[in-house]
């Protein structure tokens, strides 16, 4: 296995593209105000920020993980003989903390 060592901007560029992915399906779920504030700060993140200034809007997202009470998307799958809604949120909302805890 080969791992990838990923720079600064690739994985920002990478945790954009993942919000907005989660944004859009957070909507589905009624989740405008973590869905808006999640944008914000890709909105943030598109402006070519510092490296500190990274770390501050990923502790920010990390605030709003907790303050929305997001982690409960990525709870484990239960039915495993399909594909759901609730699994694309699954794979969104890890895709996003991971990225987001590389960044802190």
């Amino acid at each position: 296995m080969v791992v990838i060592r990923r720079d600064k901007k690739s994985s920002v560029e990478d945790l954009v593209l993942a919000i907005e992915k989660f944004c859009s399906l957070l909507i589905k779920q009624k989740e405008d105000e973590a869905s808006a504030q999640l944008l914000d700060c890709a909105t943030e993140l598109n402006s070519k920020p510092s490296s500190d200034e990274v770390s501050k809007i990923a502790k920010k997202i990390l605030q709003i993980f907790q303050d929305q009470e997001l982690e409960v998307y990525m709870q484990s799958k239960i039915n495993y003989s399909s594909w759901t809604d609730s699994d694309d949120l699954l794979e969104a909302c890890s895709r996003v903390y991971t990225l987001v805890k590389r960044l802190v």
